[in-house]
């Protein structure tokens, strides 16, 4: 019986250890597939001097001139970067050393684009995202973004990591989450190339739902609390006016009836009219006797 338990424990053990490794491997392979808890992209490999080899296309040149005013001035001295959003990163407002450096590792990291796709800014945030902000660590924080959408999208849209509170916005998802960590680098990168905050938000949502099978879809308006619990107050305050309305309405309108009811008045008497008579009370008629008889007594 002894040896029975025992075989039995130890089955219960292999199996539990290899459905644990085959949930990593599988957690492992969503990663690497762009899903799961990861959102990241992976970054992808730039050969230097790529950009630099594509400086004779006319086009292509112009296109990524256009682009440069996307990034803060960048430029270092005695190992310190100094970043500067007022200016942008072309070589006239930029005209530091280090600018250059940065200016060709954004081209490198464009360079396996088409010249054509330069012109899609979505292309060309992913490709900057994956390939050009994995170069240097500056690289996350020079981008030239609308700073109210940007604050917007911090305080207003909902943080969808597993641990988070149904209503936590990513300003306030925490350090660990990984889909706060990867969109607040993402939400520069896009506001910067020139997407609206709806172009961002369809993003986002069509990013969420794209490895959830379509009965757990999500909304628009789910992704934002806040219209949410605009929507949701206005219901019960839509019933609570109607309701007033509706109760003064019935008010006035008894009070119009109250008003137009005839008040009866008594009818004159005419001079044939006679006046009932109503026979005296016995007890009343003895009561006067008995007081005429003790006046005369007096």
């Amino acid at each position: 019986m002894r040896g029975g338990w025992s075989w039995l424990c130890a089955g219960a053990v292999v199996a539990v250890a290899a459905f644990a490794v085959a949930d990593h491997a599988h957690a492992d392979a969503e990663q690497q597939e762009g899903h799961g808890p990861s959102l990241r992209r992976q970054a992808q490999p730039v050969a230097a001097g790529a950009g630099l080899a594509q400086a004779g296309d006319a086009e292509r040149t112009r296109l990524l001139v256009g682009w440069h005013d996307k990034l803060a001035c960048v430029c270092a001295a005695d190992g310190q970067v100094a970043i500067d959003a007022s200016r942008g990163l072309g070589a006239a407002a930029c005209p530091c050393p280090y600018a250059a450096k940065v200016r060709a590792d954004f081209a490198d990291a464009l360079a396996g684009l088409p010249t054509a796709d330069l012109a899609d800014k979505r292309k060309v945030a992913e490709t900057l995202e994956s390939s050009f902000v994995p170069l240097a660590p500056e690289y996350e924080r020079a981008w030239r973004y609308p700073a109210a959408d940007y604050a917007w999208w911090l305080d207003s849209v909902r943080c969808v990591c597993d641990g988070c509170k149904p209503t936590i916005f990513f300003s306030k998802c925490q350090l660990s989450c990984a889909p706060a960590i990867v969109y607040k680098l993402r939400a520069r990168i896009f506001f910067a190339v020139g997407f609206s905050r709806d172009e961002f938000l369809r993003y986002y949502l069509d990013e969420y739902n794209a490895d959830k099978p379509p009965r757990e879809h999500r909304s628009i308006e789910w992704l934002l609390p806040n219209k949410q619990r605009e929507r949701g107050w206005g219901v019960p305050a839509a019933g609570i006016g109607l309701a007033l309305l509706a109760l003064a309405w019935m008010a006035r309108g008894w009070s119009r009836k109250r008003a137009a009811a005839p008040v009866a008045e008594p009818a004159p008497l005419g001079p044939d009219a006679t006046v009932p008579v109503v026979p005296e009370d016995p007890r009343l008629r003895r009561l006067r006797a008995q007081v005429d008889s003790d006046d005369e007594a007096w």
